[in-house]
């Protein structure tokens, strides 16, 4: 199994912004929260320059919480700029988002005049991602909105619509890193797949993290908690936590690799059921490590979409990452810092990655980058600094970023500042 460098220093990262100085509030972080989302860049949602498309389908399934008849449903697969049915060398991973009660397949890529579309759009001409198909299906039969009762049997056992039906008539079509639509090669494709979703979407994907971690390496549970044991108004943290911890042991998941992004806002209705799950699983550090759970909040956030939009640009640069010489590029200021000084904003720091405990090395200027990748191959782990115009600020970035080196070192896997 390929160690993917980027995510595990990107997790490692974020854990510093429950650190003194760095986090958004510090004083306001719960003990087992990891930290604050960033907002979403101005024109993002817009229209990008380079779109993809959106194709709805269709695929035979069985009514799984029904009679266990044979039924069609409905999916809305995402393909990015540039892809060409014809090219089956270029492979891409794949992301997987449910929606929530009420809703249905049409709804993640419909809803705001396309908003979802122009965020991908943009994340992938920036470069905040690399080009990924992504898919909205529904855990509905028939594809329609359904009071609450209806939902919740749905929703539990949409793992095997997954696995079973879904999962084969989108990856046999398009070009996924699966091989083919057997069992055997979904499996040895899981480093290139995720899911995840809104409030009954989330509690979607923590059932498929239950039920398909054979299948799924990366998971983005948004705004609801497990609801394997119990439901909600019932929450059941103690027991969905010994659950969860039983699927990392038996599936030996700590050395296969998995990473969970959870995440909610602090005005969001379910924020207190997540709150318990998230605290109970932060007590378990020996299972629940933070390389392979982190825990998010919107400041202000609460039960909508545009909350949804925020964390989905949040996490999905942690996911998909190839062992490439430059492996992440991080804000070294919160979002207190930059909301009171804007300039602040353009301060990043990239990171090269060397041996495991090295020396760590800072550079700056032009030259920089050059230097950098020079010294990560002689097994230093060095960083580039790319600072704020002025003599003064540019000194007070320095500063912030050795600290932030020095500060996460047992995190990041780094040694100490030496240059």
């Amino acid at each position: 199994m390929k160690t993917t460098v980027r995510i595990l220093l990107s997790i490692y990262f974020i854990i510093m912004l429950s650190m003194p100085g760095y986090a958004f509030a510090a004083s306001a972080l719960s003990p087992f929260q990891t930290g604050w989302t960033q907002a979403i860049p101005d024109g993002y949602l817009k229209e990008a320059g380079k779109q993809g498309r959106v194709i709805r389908i269709k695929y035979n399934s069985r009514d799984y919480a029904g009679d266990g008849g044979s039924i069609e449903k409905t999916a809305c697969v995402y393909l990015p700029y540039g892809y060409n049915a014809d090219d089956t060398k270029t492979r891409y991973d794949i992301f997987y988002v449910m929606h929530g009660l009420s809703g249905t397949a049409d709804e993640f890529f419909g809803i705001n005049g396309g908003a979802a579309k122009n965020l991908i759009d943009n994340m992938i001409e920036k470069g905040n991602i690399h080009p990924m198909i992504i898919v909205a299906p529904t855990f509905d039969a028939e594809n329609k909105p359904q009071e609450f009762s209806r939902a919740d049997s749905e929703v539990r056992q949409f793992h095997l619509d997954f696995l079973n039906d879904l999962m084969p008539a989108v990856e046999g079509k398009y070009h996924t890193y699966s091989k083919g639509v057997s069992k055997k090669d979904l499996m040895d494709s899981r480093d290139h797949r995720a899911f995840g979703g809104f409030s009954m979407g989330s509690v979607t994907t923590w059932m498929q993290f239950c039920y398909n971690s054979d299948y799924i390496r990366y998971y983005l549970p948004m705004s609801g908690a497990c609801w394997y044991y119990g439901g909600y108004g019932s929450s059941r943290p103690v027991e969905n936590s010994d659950l969860l911890e039983k699927t990392v042991r038996d599936n030996k998941l700590n050395e296969r690799g998995y990473f969970i992004y959870a995440c909610t806002g602090t005005n969001d209705t379910l924020r207190g059921e997540v709150d318990l799950q998230m605290k109970e699983m932060y007590a378990r550090k020996n299972t629940f490590t933070p390389d392979h759970v982190v825990y998010f909040m919107k400041d202000g956030g609460a039960h909508d979409y545009s909350s949804e939009m925020e964390y989905i640009y949040n996490a999905l640069p942690l996911f998909f990452t190839e062992e490439t010489a430059e492996t992440a590029v991080y804000k070294i200021y919160s979002n207190f810092e930059q909301k009171k000084d804007p300039s602040k904003k353009e301060a990043e720091l990239y990171f090269y990655k060397g041996k495991k405990g090295a020396d760590s090395r800072l550079y700056t200027g032009e030259d920089g980058k050059a230097k950098a990748i020079e010294a990560s191959k002689q097994g230093y782990n060095a960083f580039v600094l790319k600072s704020r115009s002025g003599e003064k600020k540019a000194a007070e970035d320095r500063e912030r970023a050795a600290a932030f080196i020095n500060d996460n070192t047992e995190y990041l896997n780094v040694g100490k500042l030496k240059n």
